[in-house]
């Protein structure tokens, strides 16, 4: 059963890929959303297989790659990290990616490093 679930899931997600090729001209990116642990990081490479399949050369820019370093993560009521703040990334540089790379333009990716709490 559980194979079959999985089974589905990857010939929907094809379904998804074969839609995005056929209208490769108008579709420069796709955002995919959810809550923290939703499968959104599984979800993209999964994706990014089927479109591989088909030609194309997807690249996966994580949200989390944008978050602050530690020191200005904004807290929670119990002075907890708080991640699901928006505060908590770095937006004007998502930003100024996002828009570089819809013109046409190369960007440097940063990669934030959940360890030493800052990005690399």
């Amino acid at each position: 059963l559980i194979l079959v679930a999985e089974g589905l899931h990857e010939k929907k997600i094809a379904n998804i890929a074969d839609k995005i090729y056929e209208n490769k001209e108008k579709i420069k990116i796709v955002l995919i959303a959810g809550p923290s642990s939703s499968g959104k990081t599984t979800f993209s490479k999964r994706l990014a297989v089927q479109l591989r399949v088909l030609g194309l050369k997807p690249k996966a820019i994580s949200l989390d790659d944008y978050f602050v370093d530690r020191e200005f993560t904004p807290l929670d009521e119990k002075g907890n990290y708080d991640f699901e703040r928006l505060e908590s990334l770095d937006i004007d540089l998502f930003n100024k990616h996002l828009t570089a790379l819809l013109a046409g333009r190369e960007v440097e990716l940063p990669v934030f490093n959940f360890i030493t709490g800052k990005r690399e």
